[in-house]
């Protein structure tokens, strides 16, 4: 099941996302692109451009997750986003999970992603953050894999 989210393909998905300054979670909606990070054959990395779109939010907030030196049971892993900038962390694989860790470093923030699939197409998805000024973030979501070309042609 793992493999499916190392393979090109698209995913969709819906869930909340909780900001320590709100009072109430917010709606989100993702659209996940795995790609390869390169089109040069030897170049192994995968990349997922993921873009979240939150209810009552203008802009989609974009995050590119770049996995590199994926090993048997776990993989590094970069995170950039226009708002912080970029995170290194590391990745740990078992059969049915995907979970990543990034340590607070000069980006300000820490946290943790992990991905738990409930089938070969869906899967949970859940994250927390806590920046250096005790601001938290915390999402929970689930993703669908997409069969079709594009998000456009999935929903309509």
């Amino acid at each position: 099941m793992i493999e499916t989210l190392f393979q090109k393909n698209l995913w969709v998905g819906k869930g909340l996302l909780g900001l320590s300054m709100l009072e109430d979670p917010l709606s989100v909606w993702l659209n996940l692109k795995v790609s390869k990070k390169d089109s040069n054959e030897e170049d192994e990395r995968m990349q997922w451009f993921a873009e979240y779109q939150v209810l009552g939010y203008s802009q989609p907030i974009i995050n590119r997750y770049t996995f590199s030196t994926i090993i048997k049971n776990h993989f590094s892993v970069v995170l950039e986003n226009e708002l912080w900038g970029k995170a290194e962390g590391l990745g740990f694989v078992d059969a049915k999970s995907i979970s990543m860790e990034f340590p607070r470093g000069p980006h300000g923030f820490e946290g943790f992603e992990s991905i738990t699939f409930e089938n070969e197409t869906t899967i949970q998805w859940i994250g927390e953050f806590l920046t250096s000024e005790g601001l938290r973030s915390v999402f929970n979501m689930r993703v669908m894999k997409c069969e079709k070309k594009s998000v456009i042609e999935a929903l309509s």
